[in-house]
């Protein structure tokens, strides 16, 4: 989060959006200076204070441009999380621009529900839900991975999915990675394995599994199939 509130400082130079919701543009100006441009601006439910969209998560910003609040913003009234439905529907915005193509997908024959799921194949407990995705199937459930090497898309394990993702039968190269341990020999010069480790670090992923739900949700962790869907079913 102090990355984020730092990159938010440094970002804050997209002056119209700012111009156009009555923020003082000359103090902020002389606060943060030239810098690259944010994704967006707009007010808060709360009078005087700003959402931001930056770096895939939502800060809150004064008027003035003095103080950066990160934090939920929480609704008692209607007992909701402003800033998680924020955050949902910017993450959800996020993963929209992932074409099919480059994900790796186990589709359910009678789908009900969609999730997407950050893995890497050096992780057990990927594995471990990788072994379920026909129950999850069964359930109506279509899983599509992206990958997220935890140790970085410099690392043997980046190069070695990205094998997986560059095969001409992708589910089976996957399933073979994580339940044999066994990689394809042929690699091409794919990126898809270094952008979605960048979409993930953006939409706040930190650890493998973790869980996307069709609406921006985020579920860390191992989930059983039938957990998975007893909650989608009641949301």
């Amino acid at each position: 989060m102090k990355k984020i509130l730092f990159t938010a400082l440094l970002a804050l130079s997209s002056f119209t959006a700012f111009a156009d919701n009555g923020v003082d543009l000359t103090l902020l100006k002389e606060r943060v200076g030239d810098a690259a441009e944010i994704k967006g601006v707009k007010p808060s439910v709360i009078d005087g204070l700003f959402e931001v969209e930056v770096g895939g998560q939502i800060i809150y910003l004064t008027a003035d441009g003095e103080k950066v609040i990160s934090g939920d913003i929480y609704d008692l009234k209607n007992k909701k999380s402003v800033t998680e439905e924020a955050s949902n529907k910017l993450r959800k915005a996020i993963l929209a621009t992932v074409a099919d193509a480059d994900k790796i997908i186990y589709k359910a024959k009678n789908e009900k529900y969609k999730v997407t799921i950050f893995t890497d194949v050096s992780c057990p407990y990927c594995t471990k839900i990788h072994n379920e995705v026909p129950k999850f199937n069964d359930l109506g459930i279509t899983v599509e991975y992206l990958a997220f090497p935890r140790a970085g898309i410099g690392s043997r394990t980046a190069k070695q999915m990205q094998k997986v993702w560059c095969a001409e039968n992708r589910t089976v190269a996957l399933t073979n990675a994580k339940v044999k341990d066994v990689f394809p020999t042929k690699t091409c010069d794919g990126k898809q394995v270094a952008q979605q480790y960048k979409l993930g670090e953006q939409l706040g992923i930190r650890a493998t599994p973790t869980m996307v739900l069709s609406d921006g949700e985020i579920l860390p962790g191992y989930i059983k199939p039938d957990e998975l869907a007893e909650y989608l079913g009641n949301k």
